[in-house]
């Protein structure tokens, strides 16, 4: 597309979102190589500090949109894949960035069509994000491209939402498959090359399974398989080839290595047939480039492919997607020989329409007209017993940049002592038109509903007494909420800790919400914190929260009841305030089931009985999984502290002569083993310790010590301690190792030998089984 729209003389930049990462080659390689094609390449710069607390789709996508809000294009094409162009595309809903921009979204390949193609059950929670930050992108985009109708029908059938402006528009020609079109004529055909990705999706199962048929059969062409190999899911292409061609008494070809202009030109050379053999595809560029470049090639019936081929040609190279149609095209074009098929829409004309595409402005959702008496806004503030954070929490309201809000304040039945600093707070109050009412503790639920219950304004603020607000947030927030029409506005947030507020420019993390996401809403918090702006009118059908005594994420049902409701929600990618992080705050709150259970209800009351139990087993393996991937990065942080320590020792025994080979030889297993390839036997801490101990008291350690330490002083070293200090395992281990392989103990080898005849008890059989490898596989 880059190149396209270059050559038809717009200014072209590509924004690359994965930064400086490459495949192959370098970022200057690649910056170079599309600076030839007059296209600037951009490796999307990773943002400032501080480090955004999300997955890593929506860090992406909040890089690309930070990047994109600097800059000024007329129009940005954004796959839908991943969700790159959420927040962008968000931020011009909300009104915040964008106003002259179209954000155009080309379909690709969703997440879950991928997963559907592959045979792929569901099992990483993130691919359930990746679906809701999809959708979106398709549904509030300016416009939608889709390379072939069969696409469109996909997300149709999966519930997405298409906006007005959706077109069928092919993909545009890479530049290696533009030439002569196809002559028509039949050539023979000696070699079938598989090609697209060696992968089952690919349909690399159906073609070993027709090669299996067609060598039965007495027919021997040379097989090549051209593509990038696979390991997904436990499948390893070369291992396939290689056991699947024992059975054909000839040896296949496996070329991986080529580019995209070199696998074409490899197809290109005569007596060669590209099979491309998908379960699934959408507009494949392996056809695009058969067709462009006139090689003769037999394809799935699947997707979008028949789309691409001109009628006339369809039924002569297209086959059902299973062994025996697969078969029987091989056999008619190794019998007759082969044509290049047509394109079913001339490349030329293709580009000269992507080159004249201009989507006008999507329609906008409506404004609600505003007719209210008061103030817009009321921030409903909760508090109970923190009377110091609330002091800084009031002055971030009344720092705020705009005068359209009142505050009520609910104090949750804090202590007698704390009441009274809350009255001395009226006066201030009062000279605002601000008040202060006073319950019985019954939990945030109920504190929220009771400032709901005396707010005056259209919409209600909910803000936390240890959240402090940014000068701009309600003004941000009440912008955003009349520009787009939305019910509830939530954003992100800078997180600090500590009792003082944090400067304003410099928190410690950004959490950024997702908004509406509503599958992976199920499972983890993405709709946004409590401090949202909530229409009342909206909350008032909601029934307010629920008031659960004891129990927290009441803002996360709420979230989850208001989007399955048909509410909309919306999350601005900018943070409007810092949110304290506590050891009882939700970003390190310990995992409780009654607040998940409290969360999960919205989901089972829209899905009813008997998937409810089915949502409430996918819940609960879904936060058991993250807790068993927090164990193992857990573990394997010490894997590498352990390596790390054991490469040390490798040193420590080679330097100055200090050798061992068969301690080494032990060390260097161990590293094997701790780099995961192979397992020792057991030793507990407690034994290493006892190890230890026996090691530094034993009598050849401490009757050469004071030599050791004359010795030490010569060569300027610290000495050593007259006793054992406290020592990590690592450290111990580390210790060991270098006692066992010493001068010291290899001089008094032949001295604790006699020892042992009268009953001494030697530690160094105990000291080298610590560090056996066993030869278990």
């Amino acid at each position: 597309m880059a190149e396209s729209l270059a050559a038809a003389g717009h200014s072209v930049t590509a924004l690359y979102a994965l930064g400086e990462w490459c495949e192959q080659g370098t970022i200057n390689r690649w910056i170079t190589d599309y600076a030839e094609a007059e296209i600037k390449l951009v490796p999307c710069p990773a943002p400032p500090a501080p480090i955004v607390e999300a997955p890593q789709v929506a860090q992406i996508a909040w890089r690309v949109y930070r990047w994109l809000a600097g800059q000024s294009f007329d129009i940005v094409y954004f796959p839908e894949w991943s969700g790159c162009g959420y927040y962008a595309i968000q931020a011009k809903r909300m009104g915040l960035a964008f106003g002259e921009t179209r954000l155009v979204v080309v379909t690709h390949s969703p997440t879950l069509w991928h997963l559907e193609g592959d045979q792929q059950l569901l099992t990483y929670r993130y691919f359930l994000l990746n679906d809701d930050m999809e959708r979106a992108c398709v549904e509030h985009a300016d416009a939608v491209i889709s390379p072939s109708r069969y696409m469109l029908e996909w997300m149709t059938r999966q519930g997405w939402t298409l906006p007005a402006q959706t077109f069928v528009q092919p993909n545009l020609s890479p530049k290696h498959t533009r030439g002569e079109p196809p002559s028509g004529e039949v050539q023979p055909i000696e070699e079938l090359v598989f090609f697209g990705r060696l992968e089952p999706r690919k349909g690399i199962k159906i073609f070993a399974a027709a090669l299996d048929r067609l060598f039965a059969d007495g027919l021997r062409p040379k097989v090549t398989f051209l593509g990038k190999t696979s390991s997904r899911e436990g499948f390893d292409s070369y291992a396939f080839i290689k056991t699947r061609a024992k059975k054909w008494n000839v040896k296949p070809q496996v070329i991986t290595d080529l580019d995209a202009e070199g696998a074409v030109n490899y197809l290109a050379q005569p007596g060669r047939l590209a099979v491309i053999a998908s379960l699934i595809d959408n507009a494949p560029y392996t056809i695009q480039e058969c067709l462009e470049r006139g090689v003769p090639f037999v394809a799935s019936r699947v997707g979008g492919i028949p789309e691409m081929v001109a009628a006339a040609d369809a039924d002569r190279v297209l086959f059902d997607p299973n062994p025996p149609d697969m078969v029987r095209a091989l056999k008619r074009v190794l019998g007759e020989g082969a044509a290049a098929a047509r394109p079913s829409v001339d490349p030329e004309a293709n580009a000269r329409a992507w080159a004249g595409f201009a989507p006008s402005d999507a329609p906008r959702a409506p404004v609600r007209p505003v007719r209210h008496l008061g103030p817009s806004v009321t921030v409903c503030l909760v508090h109970h017993e923190r009377p110091d954070m609330l002091l800084q929490a009031i002055e971030g309201l009344e720092a705020q940049t705009t005068e359209d809000f009142e505050v009520v304040l609910v104090d949750d039945g804090s202590s007698p002592a704390t009441v009274e600093r809350l009255k001395a707070l009226e006066p201030r109050f009062a000279a605002r038109s601000w008040r202060i009412v006073y319950q019985d503790n019954r939990y945030l639920g109920a504190a929220r509903n009771r400032a709901a219950a005396e707010a005056k304004g259209q919409w209600l603020l909910f803000h936390d007494d240890d959240n402090i607000a940014r000068p701009e947030m309600i003004e941000t927030f009440l912008r955003v909420a009349r520009h787009s029409g939305a019910d509830i506005v939530t954003a992100a947030m800078g997180t600090f800790s500590g009792k003082a507020p944090k400067p304003a420019d410099a928190p410690d993390a950004i959490w950024l919400p997702i908004g509406a996401a509503r599958a992976f809403g199920a499972i983890e918090n993405a709709f946004g914190d409590a401090n949202a702006l909530v229409r009342r009118d909206a909350f008032a059908r909601l029934g307010g929260f629920t008031e659960d005594y004891g129990v927290g994420h009441e803002d996360w049902e709420l979230f989850a009841r208001a989007v399955l409701g048909g509410l909309t929600l919306l999350s601005v990618p900018e943070p409007l305030f810092h949110y304290r992080v506590a050891s009882s705050s939700m970003l390190r709150a310990e995992k409780n089931p009654a607040n998940f259970l409290r969360n999960l209800r919205p989901y089972l009351e829209d899905a009813g009985h008997p998937h409810a139990n089915l949502l409430r087993l996918f819940q609960g393996l879904a936060v058991e999984y993250e807790d068993i991937q927090r164990q193992a990065a857990a573990y394997e942080a010490e894997r590498r502290k352990l390596q790390t320590t054991l490469a040390a020792t490798t040193e420590l025994l080679s330097d100055g002569g200090l050798r061992d080979d068969e301690a080494l030889d032990r060390v260097r297993q161990m590293l094997n083993l701790v780099g995961g390839e192979r397992r020792t036997g057991r030793v507990s801490a407690s034994q290493l310790a006892e190890l230890s101990h026996a090691l530094f008291y034993s009598p050849p350690m401490r009757w050469t010590r004071p030599i050791r330490n004359l010795l030490n002083r010569w060569r300027g070293r610290s000495l050593e301690p007259t006793v054992l200090p406290a020592m990590s395992e690592a450290e111990q281990l580390e210790f060991v190792l270098r006692t066992i392989t010493s001068i010291t103990w290899e001089a008094t080898g032949p001295l604790r030998a006699i020892a042992r005849l009268f009953g001494y008890r030697d530690p160094t059989r105990v000291a080298r089984a610590a560090v056996m490898v066993s030869e278990e596989p």
